[in-house]
């Protein structure tokens, strides 16, 4: 599991599972696991431990987080269990940062952040990790992350 360099309101990697069941219960916003990459968005209210949907905005505009890297779970069959879903997520997320941001992950004034399938949205078909990229002192950024070099 990855350590947050700052102290966070999210989960230790700002990670935060999805849940299908509830996307045909919520009634605003984008489904975040249909979230793409260069979609940017802001944090949900309440930044709770499950999100099921998030509010897209347009770059151009101030906004807590951007969407860089979309990846399936390679595996197929039953629900591998969260760490492994995690692990599979940090590896990812990282290994992916540089390429979206131009600058290495561990010197830069970004952060990362990421979705993955819960095992209720497994079984809806969801092998999804959404990567997101954030600025690390918790401002807001204006304009894509990408080739950011920071």
């Amino acid at each position: 599991m990855i350590q947050r360099r700052t102290d966070s309101l999210w989960n230790a990697t700002r990670a935060v599972p999805l849940v299908v069941l509830a996307l045909v219960l919520a009634g605003c916003g984008q489904a975040a696991l249909l979230l793409d990459v260069g979609d940017c968005f802001d944090d949900p209210p309440g930044l709770a431990d499950t999100v099921t949907n998030v509010d897209v905005i347009d770059c151009a505009d101030p906004h807590d987080n951007e969407v860089y890297a979309v990846v399936d779970f390679p595996e197929e069959g039953g629900y591998p269990g969260d760490d492994a879903v995690k692990e599979f997520a940090d590896e990812t997320c990282i290994s992916t940062f540089e390429s979206f941001v131009d600058f290495d992950y561990l010197q830069s004034e970004l952060d990362l952040g990421y979705f993955w399938p819960t095992d209720e949205s497994w079984d809806a078909g969801d092998r999804a990790v959404q990567c997101f990229v954030y600025e690390l002192d918790g401002s807001q950024a204006t304009g894509s992350l990408r080739g950011a070099g920071r």
